[in-house]
């Protein structure tokens, strides 16, 4: 996560609401990268991001909502109001007038109707504007005098938010059609509205100041219970921890489980509307268990945040990975936002096809990935099957289907045999090494070693004669039709496969079955990257340890970390998410090849 949730702020948070340890993990979880998100490009709008939270009762609307307030204030400093639908409850006197001029059901709040809705709008509208002409005050509802707060109790808002809040049970719900009110769903309509006149009462509700308001909200999030069924079991447990407040509450305000069972039943119609349809178009819908355990998300958010999506091709060592210490945690952050954004992180690498399986494990990347120096594409018959793409072309290869585009390893073993043997005492291949040998030389346990020396394509070279010995060999082999790339250890025998071929077509692919509006992003530290980097969208040179900045000859859109290794992947990653973010992303693209000098995200 961008932020560390502390554990005092955590424990402040639960013993306020009276939470188990348990809801801690489905903050971490859910509700921090949430928070995140938001914060993350509330930036790029000109006015307020409206949150609208839809949720039936007990499902911890409540709970969501404070955690987004405080976490936004105290964590990224936004101005946060938040307002309940059941704050713009009429009067019990104003109620009772509709009861007697309309139907004795809108006694009981609850419903549309039952809500002051033209204040709502009234607000909503004033705090979306730019600027407050005039402190605003936010209506409040006791629900224990079944009343209003007094005005002075209300809540001042003085200058614009940044970030409004809105929750209620019935937000965001569309009216039904009138033939779906004409059969009771329940013994409430059956005996107390035979005629439907409180039903369709409600339901025109909604194609009026209702819907006005709800379309002010930006971004719709929604606690799915599991089924109508659950309801009244988690009103009930509100009702127990009101118990535990008695002595602040009139005790005729507190139901019985039997008082509860008939009042659920006021909203069971449109709370059924809202888990079938509703669900199916929020921006993030948080579906729960009997126990208000978060077991799966689902929704638009991430494609509706960003227009442009990155595909992210990138180097390992020395870029992703740490030159020496192959670590990736200081990317840890970034890898976790692309991740949560959709963007696709794809290894393209001179790494082997075993290699590149136990470090995506580690990644936890379920993406296609380019081996060998773009030798071959990798491509995961999961993610084939997600998109439904035909693998038309492509060598079926376990659980992966291949795009192969160099000659087998054993063909270059014999081109050097044959055409490089007056020079086989200058080299040391990796089909010479033992694997204690190349551990020793690149830093791998023997284990990593193993996997390194399992090539299918290419034969990577320690050298071991001096410059103008190289240039000789590499002339040779040149003549006699394979490729030599210089990595950041070796030399590469190969044939004319690259990176950016490799790249170009992966995209292509992407461009044309994912959805979206794709970029491509490469990032590399060394010459055998070269490729890619003059082919993508968008260069990222990544500082060497070892070596300066290689000359590329493209002159636009080329980015330079002022970190080596995934230190820089951080740096450079968390620029392009907040330029993205803000619609700069053709600045990225145009600015001249120059390391950055901008504020670093990191």
């Amino acid at each position: 996560m961008v932020q560390a949730l502390s554990t005092k702020f955590l424990t402040k948070f639960l013993e306020k609401h009276a939470l188990s340890q348990e809801v801690k993990k489905t903050i971490k979880t859910w509700y921090a990268p949430i928070a995140e998100q938001i914060a993350l490009h509330q930036n790029r709008t000109k006015q307020p991001l409206v949150i609208g939270i839809n949720g039936c009762q007990g499902s911890g609307k409540s709970t969501l909502t404070d955690f987004l307030n405080q976490y936004l204030r105290m964590y990224f400093g936004l101005n946060v109001v938040s307002i309940s639908l059941d704050d713009y409850y009429l009067s019990a006197s104003e109620r009772e007038e509709l009861a007697t001029h309309i139907h004795p059901l809108l006694g009981t709040r609850g419903v549309p109707g039952t809500h002051k809705i033209d204040q709502l709008d009234h607000d909503l509208a004033a705090l979306t504007r730019k600027a407050l002409k005039r402190p605003l005050f936010i209506r409040r509802f006791n629900k224990a005098t079944d009343n209003p707060f007094p005005s002075d109790k209300w809540t001042k808002v003085t200058s614009a938010p940044d970030v409004i809040i809105l929750e209620g049970w019935c937000v965001g719900l569309n009216a039904e059609p009138q033939d779906a009110l004409k059969t009771p769903i329940n013994a409430l309509e059956a005996i107390e509205d035979p005629n439907g006149t409180w039903r369709e009462y409600v339901n025109n509700q909604l194609n009026g100041t209702y819907l006005n308001v709800f379309k002010r909200v930006d971004r719709w999030i929604m606690l799915k219970a599991p089924s109508f069924d659950v309801v009244a079991q988690w009103r009930k447990e509100q009702e127990a921890k009101l118990r535990l407040q008695q002595d602040k509450l009139p005790a005729n305000k507190i139901m019985s489980e039997q008082e509860i069972e008939c009042f659920v039943l006021f909203f069971e119609r449109l709370t059924r509307v809202g888990l079938v349809d509703f669900s199916q178009t929020t921006d993030i819908t948080l579906h729960l268990n009997e126990t208000r355990k978060i077991v799966n998300v689902t929704g638009r958010f991430k494609q509706l945040c960003f227009p442009e999506k990155l595909a992210v091709f990138t180097d390992l060592d020395g870029t992703l990975l740490d030159h020496y210490s192959y670590e990736f945690q200081p990317a840890k952050v970034s890898v976790f936002l692309c991740y949560e954004l959709g963007f696709p992180i794809i290894p393209c690498t001179s790494k082997t096809f075993k290699e590149i399986i136990a470090i995506r494990t580690q990644l936890g990347l379920g993406t296609p990935f380019i081996v060998e120096n773009g030798a071959a594409v990798f491509l995961p018959k999961k993610w084939l099957k997600e998109y439904l793409i035909v693998p038309v072309g492509l060598v079926e290869f376990g659980e992966f289907y291949i795009k192969e585009f160099g000659q087998p390893r054993s063909f270059w073993l014999n081109q050097l045999k044959q055409y490089a043997n007056d020079f086989a005492h200058l080299y040391k291949g990796f089909a010479q090494m033992t694997n204690s040998e190349l551990a020793e030389l690149t830093g791998l346990s023997e284990k990593d070693a193993e996997k390194a020396k399992l090539r299918h394509y290419s034969e990577p070279l320690h050298w071991l004669g001096d410059a103008c010995q190289k240039k000789a060999f590499i002339k040779r082999m040149r003549e006699n039709g394979a490729t030599i790339i210089e990595g950041g250890r070796f030399l590469h025998v190969c044939g004319d496969e690259s990176k950016g071929v490799a790249l170009n077509w992966l995209f292509n692919l992407i461009k044309h079955e994912l959805p979206g509006n794709w970029l491509s992003v490469a990032l590399g530290d060394s010459e055998n990257d070269s490729t890619m980097l003059e082919q993508a969208d968008i260069a990222v040179q990544i500082k060497s340890m070892t070596h300066p900045f290689i000359t590329l000859e493209r002159s636009k859109g080329v980015m330079r970390s002022t970190m080596p290794g995934p230190t820089g992947w951080h740096e450079v990653m968390m620029q392009l998410i907040s330029e993205l973010d803000n619609h700069h992303i053709e600045r990225i693209k145009s600015i001249p090849n120059h390391p950055l000098k901008e504020k670093h995200y990191g």
